[in-house]
């Protein structure tokens, strides 16, 4: 069994192979760059690889999970915190690029089994991902230009002004373009059309949910919504029994997710129900607000099953031939 760690930064990878637990390591670095990855993964593909582990670090890690799917290597991604509470059960303190490397490595020695395989991108998921990811950055800035713009007025800044309200009115457009491209994607993809069925679900919603939950847990209700981390943590300490969001998921999800809640209190009558209840045992408002965050998820992914049943076909399995029309 051999086992290859990979700590991940912006100018170089930190590799750890392992072949027992209590065998010596072999550990080298090379650089984060196009060529260097095709060298390492051309070596990983030559010899015989268990598993290829790595920590999601945004974008730096995403160019070698592309090459190393590619070259049908199994890979995994590891969630930092993970990492972090093993080195504590090590009792380790201090760092390195080349020590987390093999701690990475070690763990997925020990649990590779439990860890979930990286599948290879399907296209439609891929572009739809870039373009949610990329719409939400054009909000952040549209959101820091208005608050710069708006202080501007007040305080009578008339030289910067024009220059705002034209980097404003280019971000507009720009978001009109996006979101455009959004829906156009969205009406390739028959699940789209399937959720928006959901009263208090619209495109935006379907867009980040589509595109940020892998298509290997469309229709798993429990697995997308602990993928999401709107699945309810307990902790019990005698006799005190206490419940919260698990918060520990994809935070792009949860924020459409919450966003979607808010204004489905007003059309979905079974989410309302579910809110009022909660907040009727006296649970608090934004408490009761996740509760129906979990189960506006988990209803999507029951709708995308039961369509799935219908059909007998799989995620992303069914490609129109004509545009399905997205609601507004």
């Amino acid at each position: 069994m051999v086992t290859i760690g990979i700590d991940v930064s912006k100018a170089r990878l930190d590799i750890a192979r392992l072949t027992t637990a209590a065998s010596s390591p072999q550990v080298w670095h090379v650089a984060n760059a196009a060529d260097a990855i095709a060298a390492l993964v051309e070596e990983l593909a030559a010899s015989a690889v268990t598993l290829v582990a790595l920590e999601a670090t945004g974008p730096y890690h995403a160019a070698l999970v592309t090459a190393l799917v590619d070259a049908d290597l199994p890979v995994t991604l590891i969630n930092p915190a993970q990492i972090k509470a093993f080195r504590q059960t090590l009792g380790q303190r201090n760092t390195t690029d080349r020590a987390d490397a093999l701690l990475i490595a070690r763990f997925a020695h020990l649990h590779g089994a439990q860890l979930r395989r990286v599948p290879p991108a399907e296209p439609r998921q891929q572009r739809l991902r870039e373009l949610v990811r990329y719409r939400a950055d054009l909000l952040a800035r549209q959101t820091a230009l208005t608050n710069q713009h708006t202080a501007a007025t007040l305080q009578a800044e008339t030289t910067v002004l024009p220059l705002l309200a034209a980097d404003l009115a280019h971000l507009a457009g720009q978001r009109q373009a996006v979101e455009a491209a959004i829906q156009a994607v969205l009406a390739t993809i028959p699940e789209a059309a399937v959720l928006l069925t959901i009263p208090g679900v619209g495109w935006r919603t379907v867009a980040v949910v589509l595109a940020e939950l892998p298509c290997a847990l469309w229709g798993n209700a429990k697995a997308a919504a602990a993928y999401a981390g709107v699945h309810p943590e307990h902790h019990q300490s005698g006799t005190r029994l206490t419940s919260r969001m698990s918060k520990r998921g994809n935070p792009q999800l949860r924020q459409a997710l919450y966003c979607a809640a808010v204004p489905s209190l007003r059309w979905n009558t079974t989410l309302a129900a579910t809110f009022d209840r909660h907040v009727q045992r006296g649970m608090a408002k934004l408490a009761a607000l996740g509760a129906v965050m979990h189960q506006l998820l988990r209803r999507m992914m029951g709708t995308l099953r039961a369509w799935y049943r219908e059909h007998d076909t799989a995620p992303l399995a069914l490609v129109e031939d004509t545009a399905m029309p997205i609601a507004a």
